[in-house]
């Protein structure tokens, strides 16, 4: 059987385990773990052993396990669900908003930790500065020393 390629793949919205794995940016393997244990449902090939995976059933597992968005599986999702889900296919912008909700809320947070680590940082300049220059509360406190 001829190999298809990644965009033939899309276009069908019915993926290969290793077309998957390269989008989710796991190894083959982690993919076929998953298929095995009942994760991701599969596709079973006419004639062959090989199993194929829905680009719709990919993208829900996705969702699912907060994997990265990506525009290639979204894509595929959507080519799938057209020809196989109709229903789903009728809301394409739910699809995707789940993705888009996360990213935003993943933004907020990055950028609440920046804030944070630059106001840390900056109140850790300053209390080495007042150090430094004499003006530290800290170089008022007695030491005593043991001997």
């Amino acid at each position: 059987m001829a190999r298809r390629s990644t965009d033939a793949q899309i276009k069908v919205g019915v993926m290969s385990p290793n077309t998957i794995s390269e989008i989710l940016g796991v190894t083959p393997s982690a993919v076929r773990q998953w298929i095995k244990r009942g994760i991701i449902p599969t596709i079973s090939c006419p004639g062959s052993k090989e199993k194929r995976i829905s680009a719709l059933d990919a993208f829900r597992f996705a969702e699912k396990y907060k994997f990265p968005f990506d525009i290639k599986l979204a894509e595929a999702a959507y080519n799938y669900a057209l020809q196989y889900e109709p229903a789903e296919a009728k809301h394409p912008r739910r699809m995707i908003d789940t993705f888009l909700q996360r990213d935003k809320e993943l933004a907020i947070a990055a950028a609440e930790i920046k804030k944070t680590t630059a106001e840390n940082a900056a109140a850790v300049s300053t209390a080495i500065a007042e150090v430094s220059s004499g003006n530290s509360v800290l170089n008022s406190v007695p030491v005593s020393r043991t001997s």
